[in-house]
């Protein structure tokens, strides 16, 4: 029933990519970006309210087909966590291996309703070795 708005999952694309180069500007002085680049702060409102709008959208439309919607919090939260949470310590994963310092635990006790811990400790003895 839910479909995908591909429009939307541009201006998405595009409120991301004002917020790397907003960070960009900010975050390397030396570099001129004028005019248009100072407003790029403002993607991460873009991609808050659209992000709103992708979460709202089929409880919009399971109202609108039947005139009732349940919500399973459960069910979307684990859905969430499942589509975060991996990425997340891919990430963590990739770019502590690329520093040389990878220690990352994953402990999770989901079967059993428990907490879920995910962290990565940082040694503080890197070498770099050119």
């Amino acid at each position: 029933m839910h479909r995908r708005l591909s429009y939307v999952d541009g201006l998405r694309a595009i409120a991301v990519l004002t917020v790397m180069v907003f960070h960009a500007r900010v975050h390397a002085p030396g570099v001129a970006l004028e005019g248009w680049a100072k407003e790029c702060s403002h993607g991460v409102d873009l991609f808050f309210v659209l992000s709103g709008f992708c979460l709202a959208l089929p409880t919009f439309e399971k109202l609108r087909a039947g005139g009732r919607c349940e919500f399973d919090t459960v069910a979307f939260a684990l859905k969430r966590f499942l589509r975060i949470i991996p990425p997340y310590a891919v990430a963590v994963g990739l770019v502590s291996t690329a520093a040389g310092q990878v220690t990352v635990t994953v402990s999770t006790t989901l079967s059993t309703g428990g907490p879920v811990a995910i962290g990565a400790s940082v040694s503080d003895q890197a070498t770099l070795s050119g």
